[in-house]
């Protein structure tokens, strides 16, 4: 059974979910869809793992909070998804549900990073699945746009700590393939959230 999106996503800074933009074109369900490949040198292994420790360094070993600081710095009423829209960025970040989902994205990345220098079905898998459960938050008002943003305040997290250093430019694009990587992957576990529901209705 195909899946049937019909929404034309505009592009991000950075990134674009071309996935979902082209889900009505798909001749194979979500199941059967695999990833874009992540490849990386040895040399861009090492420049993307010494620009994680870099952030976690700066960031107080947050990143995760950091992340959705500047997401909600630049959207202020996603707070909403995470019923803190009452609270200040502070607080809202500090709350049990969100501080717990700030966590979860700083661990996958943390677990990204170990694995980078050979991404195997495991790492994908566990990206999908984080990609499948935002299908739930749908209900709630999540747009899958908003991974957008996501990407975009990451890279330029990544962008502001390699300002300075000469590997800058070749950080950058390693990163860009990496977040790249992970919006793909999240795609595919939406479509196949939406599948489902798709089947069940």
């Amino acid at each position: 059974m195909g899946v049937h999106f019909s929404r034309n996503i505009p592009a991000g800074k950075y990134f674009q979910l071309s996935r979902l933009n082209n889900a009505e074109k798909e001749c194979c369900s979500a199941d059967e869809q695999k990833p874009i490949t992540l490849v990386l040198n040895p040399k861009e292994v090492i420049l993307t793992r010494n620009v994680w420790a870099a952030l976690k360094e700066k960031h107080q070993h947050l990143v995760g909070m950091e992340i959705f600081r500047q997401i909600f710095n630049r959207r202020p009423d996603l707070k909403s998804l995470f019923g803190v829209s009452a609270l200040d960025t502070e607080m809202a970040l500090n709350s049990t549900r969100l501080h717990r989902h700030t966590m979860i994205f700083q661990d996958v990345i943390d677990i990204l990073m170990v694995n980078v220098s050979n991404v195997n079905g495991n790492i994908a898998d566990s990206l999908i699945d984080l990609g499948a459960q935002h299908w739930v938050l749908t209900k709630r008002g999540f747009d899958p746009a908003y991974w957008l943003i996501f990407g975009d305040v990451l890279f330029d997290l990544v962008e502001n700590v390699t300002r300075k250093l000469p590997s800058r430019k070749r950080s950058a694009n390693a990163w860009r393939k990496t977040i790249a990587f992970m919006l793909d992957c999240m795609q595919i576990g939406y479509l196949k959230g939406l599948q489902c529901y798709a089947i069940e209705q």
